[in-house]
């Protein structure tokens, strides 16, 4: 028999950057916001607000953006950001050969592009116009970037990360590659220690604490309810009231051990404040709250909100007969501990778009 010859593989076309689509026309939202807000509500509907006049976002949203200044000029943009974003230079190569890295909205695959003063960088997840399918499918393709490139805030005592959709907060036994406190020890500090976990479909601020001491001390903090954390939430429905608190114990569902339930357990309080109303997918009312964690169970705004009858959105575990969606509309927002100016991580433009 003869051999099979091999027969060379063609490779495909590299499809050309995606155009931005004209912005559609500003729309009033379907109803106003409290007359009253504090500094907290005030900044999520500041951030929304900026998202939504910004016009429509791509499909990635930009991990790290980085505007280049007069001593930046001549440099390559591998170098660029290297120097930026405290990453090694084969890491800044491959992000640009990935096709991750723009300047403005063009995408740059070329590492040794030079720079000029001005220049708007952004650094995404993902190639921007690459879509993005159900839950799972963000959830592959959300550890793309450098572990540098989430940190907000670092001093000698945290370190504090604004985690993607889809990033495991901490390793298991079944799971430990991509893990956010496995990624944290290994590039940034061998003695972080994850002070407490958030969502894996969840984004926004995750806080380290890099001694003993230190976590010791945010320990205390976070259990005496001292470690203020302020998320933003996307809920299904028309959000009844301006502001108040959610309450009742929570435990593990007895009929299924994925899930958790109001009515047993240990006690738990979620106080919230209205943002805003809109219109979701298919026109189906929608509502951007604030929430406040004063204790802090598993799944606890998740389960709140779901007995409440306002599922957050996008969350296939709590949100039954409601449309499946990219990601989970659940973002912490802000972190403030006694004698530190507060952090925050902005609001993610898709959940500031959905309650357009």
């Amino acid at each position: 028999m003869a051999a099979r010859r091999n027969r060379p593989r063609s490779r495909p076309r590299r499809p050309a950057a995606p155009q931005p689509p004209p912005a559609p026309a500003a729309s009033a939202p379907a109803a106003s916001a409290p007359a009253e807000v504090p500094a907290a509500s005030a900044s999520i509907a500041s951030a929304a607000s900026a998202a939504r006049a910004a016009g429509p976002a791509a499909p990635s949203e930009p991990a790290r953006k980085l505007t280049a200044s007069g001593v930046d000029r001549g440099r390559s943009l591998a170098a660029f950001l290297a120097d930026r974003l405290a990453i090694a230079a084969p890491d800044a190569d491959a992000l640009i050969r990935r096709g991750s890295v723009y300047i403005g909205r063009r995408r740059i695959e070329d590492p040794t592009r030079l720079i000029t003063a001005g220049d708007q960088v952004s650094v995404h997840a993902a190639p921007r116009g690459r879509a993005i399918g159900r839950q799972s499918s963000a959830r592959a393709s959300a550890v793309a970037l450098p572990v540098a490139t989430w940190v907000v805030h670092r001093d000698r005592e945290v370190i504090v990360v604004d985690k993607p959709a889809g990033v495991a907060s901490q390793a298991t036994r079944a799971a430990s590659a991509g893990a956010l406190d496995r990624m944290v020890t290994e590039a940034l500090d061998h003695e972080a220690r994850l002070l407490h976990r958030l969502d894996r479909d969840a984004s926004g601020l995750v806080l380290f604490t890099r001694t003993a001491a230190a976590h010791r001390r945010f320990s205390d903090l976070l259990a005496t309810a001292r470690l203020e954390r302020t998320y933003c939430a996307a809920v299904w429905g028309h959000w009844p009231k301006p502001e108040g608190a959610l309450s009742g114990s929570i435990g593990r569902d007895a009929d299924d051990h994925r899930r958790m339930a109001v009515g047993q357990g240990r006690p738990a309080l979620t106080r919230f404040r209205l943002i805003r109303h809109g219109s979701g997918p298919g026109g189906e009312p929608v509502s951007l709250l604030q929430l406040d964690l004063v204790t802090g169970r598993t799944h606890q705004i998740r389960v709140h909100l779901s007995h409440a009858g306002h599922p957050v959105c996008g969350d296939a575990l709590y949100g039954e007969g409601h449309p499946p969606l990219d990601r989970l509309f659940l973002h912490a927002h802000r972190l403030a501990w006694p004698g530190a100016t507060p952090v925050v991580a902005p609001v993610p433009e898709a959940l500031s778009d959905l309650v357009g």
